[in-house]
């Protein structure tokens, strides 16, 4: 370890400007307060005029949809406004005495021929470089073999991911200070590792024992890796200038540093839990040790079509359940609020399928209804106008959001005409994967067991039959509801908007594939 050794918890000193036991107000305060402001608002406004639209119940459902998303938003974009400036750790700009450090790409059967080329360029010296490989494929083997890299296999694939960094502790760890860890679709830029070491070598980062990157897809010459991950730098943007305000922000599980001296203290990574990157935050933030963001780019692949997005999603949404009861003693505040914001991420999902049903069955109208509307709107008649206030409501909203983002937009350098789409995709793909996602989390709270579905890499042909055929059920879902929209056809010209995507999204998915014909990776595509 180049002559030099780390202290233990016990012996350090807390650094200026990273207390571990904040109040309320020096972490999450200011987030849950404008949140809180906003759900208000949203419930002093919207509730009044839409309260008359719908039964009581589907109404109480769709302002959930509404305000607590919104109140969310419009917060994080509020202390975004506090912060022109990126909120960073400082840093050292030299390092005279480098430290140890491993760099650890784990594979399971999920290889990316560009990402473990991108592992081979890597500078040989004082960065070892491993391949965490768990892979059953023979295939797969032998292209990691061949890579010339040096390869850890162990017998099992007990504890999933945790279980493998486990394995590369217990027999690598103390001889490096940190590692990094990869993902398989993972790719640093030049000069990251060294930027990474002088956030860690830094005094004042003694006691952050992660160091998150910001992550970008470097697969966007494909269309539809191209339209989810749009709206990522304007994320990334955001993130920088608030996460860094909580005392500790939940690790992201790839292209991040480790401390291995504060990972190894608290027992290693939880095999508990499939989400081993959340695990590990709360073990160490237990401990007094911190997880934080830095302004570092670093890169991965978004899944290439819709069939490798939803299995992740999927597991994202197991794993996200099963880790809402891991151990919360000790927590501050605002670890509690960010497991309550990544919970409602996909519990919310619910309430999607609970609207759309209550919106078509909870009242009865005729087209005698719709056509009264319609008259006394185009006679000037106020009643016609208030009437139409839930169809204005389902349009401007989303208009609205998008034009109070408009100056973030320029500022994180995110075409227009790629986030509008973005959108429009991310709202379909919600609908297209409720079920499944809602599924998903069912059995897990029930008690299922959570395996690590690994997400395939390799790009799948995606047909429209294809998509239509995935999930079944998703039809019956929309059939069930359509009946009930003809004994109530006012509910459907009401909800119009959001009818027409849930309706036609195996249509804006489809397109969204773009042609068949796929592209060469672009050489700028990665820094």
């Amino acid at each position: 370890m180049n002559g030099r050794s780390e202290s233990t918890l016990a012996n350090m000193d807390v650094p200026q400007g990273l207390d571990v036991r904040p109040s309320v107000f020096e972490d999450s305060g200011a987030l849950v307060l404008l949140f809180l402001f906003f759900y208000f608002m949203a419930t002093v406004f919207l509730m009044p005029v839409l309260a008359p639209w719908a039964a009581p119940v589907s109404f109480v459902v769709f302002f959930q949809l509404l305000a607590i998303g919104l109140a969310f938003d419009l917060a994080d974009t509020s202390l975004a406004l506090l912060s022109p400036q990126p909120l960073d750790l400082p840093r050292l700009d030299t390092i005279t005495n480098r430290p140890g450090v491993a760099v650890l790409m784990l594979v399971c059967d999920d290889l990316v021929q560009e990402a473990i080329e991108r592992l081979c360029r890597i500078p040989v010296g004082d960065t070892a470089v491993y391949v965490l490989d768990d892979s059953r494929d023979s295939l797969t083997q032998d292209l990691v073999d061949a890579a010339g890299l040096r390869v850890v296999r162990r017998g099992t694939r007990a504890g999933n991911k945790a279980g493998n960094l486990n394995h590369w502790l217990k027999l690598f760890g103390p001889q490096h200070e940190y590692f990094i860890v990869l993902d398989s679709d993972s790719m640093l830029p030049d000069g990251f590792i060294t930027a990474m070491l002088g956030y860690a070598e830094h005094p004042r980062n003694r006691r952050v024992a992660i160091f998150n990157s910001l992550t970008e897809a470097w697969n966007r010459h494909l269309p539809f890796p191209r339209l989810l991950s749009a709206a990522t730098p304007l994320s990334n943007w955001l993130r920088i200038r608030t996460s860094n305000r909580e005392t500790t922000v939940l690790s992201v599980g790839h292209n991040n540093l480790h401390r291995t001296a504060a990972v190894i203290e608290v027992g290693g990574f939880d095999e508990e839990f499939v989400a081993e990157d959340v695990a590990i935050t709360l073990r160490l933030m237990r401990a007094g040790w911190l997880s934080k963001l830095v302004n570092l780019r670093s890169y991965d692949a978004e899944p290439g079509d819709i069939f490798s997005f939803a299995k992740r999603q999927i597991r994202w949404a197991k794993q996200t359940i099963q880790i809402q009861w891991a151990p919360r003693e000790r927590l501050p505040f605002c670890v509690q609020v960010q497991m309550f914001r990544l919970a409602w991420m996909y519990l919310g999902t619910f309430l999607y399928p609970m609207w759309a049903l209550l919106t078509a069955w909870g009242a009865r109208s005729t087209l005698k209804d719709a056509h009264a509307i319609l008259s006394a709107l185009l006679a000037g008649s106020p009643g016609g106008i208030r009437g139409l206030t839930p169809f204005c409501v389902s349009l401007l909203l989303p208009l609205g959001l998008l034009l109070a983002k408009l100056p973030f937009l320029r500022a994180a350098r995110v075409p227009l005409r790629e986030f509008i789409p973005h959108v429009l995709l991310s709202w379909a793909i919600t609908f297209y994967l409720m079920f499944a996602v809602c599924r998903a989390q069912l059995n897990t709270i029930l008690g299922s067991a959570v395996q690590f579905d690994v997400t395939r890499k390799r790009f799948r042909r995606v047909t429209m039959s294809s998509i239509l055929l995935n999930y079944p059920g998703l039809w019956l879902f929309l059939l069930a509801v359509s009946v009930g929209l003809l004994g109530n056809p006012l509910a459907l010209f009401l909800a119009a908007p959001w009818w027409c995507v849930m309706v036609f999204s195996p249509v804006i998915i489809f397109v969204a594939h773009g042609p068949k014909k796929q592209l060469p990776i672009m050489e700028h595509s990665l820094p």
